[in-house]
C-alpha cells in the first residue's frame, strides 16, 4: 500500500513540475514578445537606422541594441518599460561587433586613424546594474596586411567609461585570464543588425470630390514598419469609409477621411457635391412613351411619399382596354420588366436621378388624396384597399368592404367621392388620356414643371 502511495506521489510531483515548467516557459515567451514589441514601439520616430535583439544579461528577456549616426545604445525591458543603459553610447562612431551571451559583456572595436602602423582598439564593456563601464582594453598595431606587430593591454580598476582613468597595464597572459573570467570562457556572439525604417504613410489623394450617392477609392501606401491601416470619417452623415478605403458620399458637405497605421496619420478632405438634378420630365418621358399606342395612356401625378418628387401612375389601357380594366393582362412596363398577369396601374418614382418601378397592382386605382391610393375591386367582393407610400414601397394601410351598411367616416368619404365626384374624375381622366408623343411631353411639362 505504502509503495503504491509513494509511486502516486512521485507521479503527481513529476506532473506538477511539468505543468510548472510549461507555465514558466509560456510566461517567458509572452514577456519576450511584449519586450520586442515595446522595443519596436520605442524606436518609432527616434531616427534609429539599425537594431538587434541580444541576450545580454542573465535572464530570458532580450535586450535591444540600436544605432543612429553610428552610435550604439543598449536598452533593457524591466517592469514593462524600456530603459536605456547608462553609458551605452561610449563612442559615437565606434563599431559594436559582438557580445558574450548572458555575461553582461559588450565588445567594441575601432581603428585609430592616422596611425602607422594601424592601431585597432578592442574594448570590453561590462554591466553593473543598468550601467556599462570599460573593463578591459586591447590595442593591436597591425601592418597593411593585418600582421600584428605589437599589442598593449589594460585593465580598469574603477567604474569608468575611459580606460586610461586608473588603468593598469597588463601582460597578454593576464589579459586573457581576466577576459576569460568576464566572459566565462564563452565564444563571442556577433551582433546581427536589422535595418529599421520608421513607418511612412501616403495617400493617393489629399483632396477629392465625389457626388452624393457615388463612391471613390483612397489608397494608402505604407513603408517601413508594416501594420494594419484603419480608416475613419469625421462626418459620417456627409461621407462614410470602409476598412478598405472606399469612400461613399452621403449628402452635400465636407468630411475628412483619415488613414492611420502605427500611430502615423494621413488625411484626405472629401467634398461631397449634390447630385445634379435632371428634370422629372426628361426622366419620366421615355418610360411613359412605352405605354402610348392604340388606346393611349391615362396618367396621374402625386407626391405619394411627401418627398417633393412626383410619383407617376399609369393606367395600362394600352394593354388592358377600358372595358376589361379590372381583369389585368400580361405586359412589359416602361422599364422593360415583364409584369405577368397584373395591372392595370403601374407606379413609378425617381431615385438618384433614375426612374424606379414601385409596384403594379390589379383592379382599378383611383386617388383619394395626395398621399393615399385607393384600389377598388367592383364585383370582386366590393373591397377598398387603401395604400400609403413609405420610401419607395407601397404599404397597405387599411382594407374596407364598402357594401356594408356601417356608415364609417371612410365609407362616407368614399360615397361622396364616387357619387359627387364622378364628373370631376371623368374630366381629369379625359385630360390625362394621351396618344401622341407631343401631347405626352406637353402633359408631363404641365404636371411636373408648373
Amino acid at each position: 500500500m505504502k509503495k503504491r502511495l509513494w509511486k502516486k506521489s512521485v507521479f503527481v510531483l513529476v506532473l506538477l513540475n511539468i505543468l510548472l515548467a510549461f507555465s514558466c516557459t509560456a510566461g517567458a515567451a509572452s514577456t519576450k514578445a511584449k519586450a520586442k514589441k515595446a522595443y519596436r514601439d520605442y524606436l518609432k520616430g527616434k531616427g534609429y537606422s539599425t537594431y538587434a535583439f541580444i541576450y545580454f544579461d542573465n535572464d530570458a528577456i532580450p535586450e535591444m541594441i540600436a544605432r543612429k549616426d553610428g552610435a550604439p545604445a543598449l536598452f533593457t525591458y524591466k517592469k514593462q518599460k524600456v530603459t536605456a543603459y547608462k553609458n551605452s553610447t561610449p563612442g559615437r562612431y565606434f563599431a559594436v561587433i559582438g557580445y558574450y551571451q548572458k555575461q553582461g559583456c559588450l565588445v567594441q572595436e575601432y581603428e585609430s586613424n592616422g596611425m602607422d602602423p594601424h592601431a585597432y582598439t578592442t574594448t570590453y564593456w561590462t554591466q553593473d546594474g543598468t550601467a556599462l563601464y570599460n573593463k578591459l582594453q586591447k590595442r593591436e598595431y597591425r601592418d597593411d596586411d593585418g600582421t600584428v606587430q605589437s599589442a598593449e593591454y589594460a585593465y580598469n580598476r574603477k567604474k569608468s567609461v575611459k580606460i586610461y582613468m586608473g588603468a593598469k597595464k597588463l601582460s597578454a597572459k593576464t589579459f586573457e585570464k581576466k577576459l576569460a573570467k568576464i566572459t566565462a570562457g564563452k565564444k563571442m556572439s556577433v551582433i546581427k543588425w536589422k535595418t529599421w525604417q520608421d513607418t511612412t504613410l501616403t495617400l493617393n489623394q489629399s483632396t477629392a470630390n465625389v457626388t452624393a450617392g457615388s463612391t471613390l477609392k483612397l489608397t494608402a501606401t505604407v513603408t517601413g514598419v508594416k501594420g494594419t491601416v484603419t480608416w475613419t470619417s469625421d462626418n459620417r452623415k456627409v461621407a462614410t469609409v470602409t476598412s478598405k478605403g472606399k469612400v461613399k458620399g452621403k449628402k452635400a458637405g465636407m468630411a475628412t477621411i483619415t488613414a492611420q497605421v502605427n500611430g502615423v496619420k494621413k488625411s484626405c478632405v472629401v467634398v461631397v457635391e449634390p447630385v445634379e438634378t435632371i428634370s422629372a420630365v426628361s426622366l419620366y418621358y421615355p418610360v411613359a412613351k412605352h405605354y402610348l399606342g392604340k388606346y393611349g395612356v391615362i396618367m396621374y401625378f402625386y407626391d405619394l411619399n411627401s418627398d417633393g418628387i412626383m410619383e407617376m401612375m399609369i393606367q395600362n389601357i394600352n394593354v388592358v382596354p377600358d372595358e376589361v380594366l379590372t381583369e389585368g393582362s400580361e405586359y412589359t412596363d416602361g422599364l422593360g420588366k415583364s409584369r405577368g398577369y397584373r395591372g392595370p396601374m403601374d407606379v413609378f418614382s425617381i431615385k438618384d436621378n433614375k426612374v424606379v418601378f414601385i409596384e403594379s397592382l390589379n383592379h382599378a386605382m383611383v386617388l383619394y388624396n395626395t398621399n393615399q391610393l385607393w384600389k377598388i375591386a367592383v364585383g370582386y367582393g366590393d373591397v377598398i384597399w387603401i395604400y400609403g407610400m413609405e420610401g419607395y414601397k407601397l404599404r397597405l394601410l387599411e382594407t374596407y368592404s364598402w357594401s356594408v351598411d356601417e356608415m364609417s367616416e371612410i365609407y362616407k368619404n368614399y360615397l361622396d367621392f364616387v357619387q359627387n365626384g364622378v364628373k370631376e374624375y371623368e374630366e381629369i381622366r379625359a385630360k390625362a388620356t394621351i396618344k401622341t408623343e407631343q401631347d405626352l411631353k406637353a402633359f408631363l411639362t404641365t404636371w411636373l414643371e408648373d
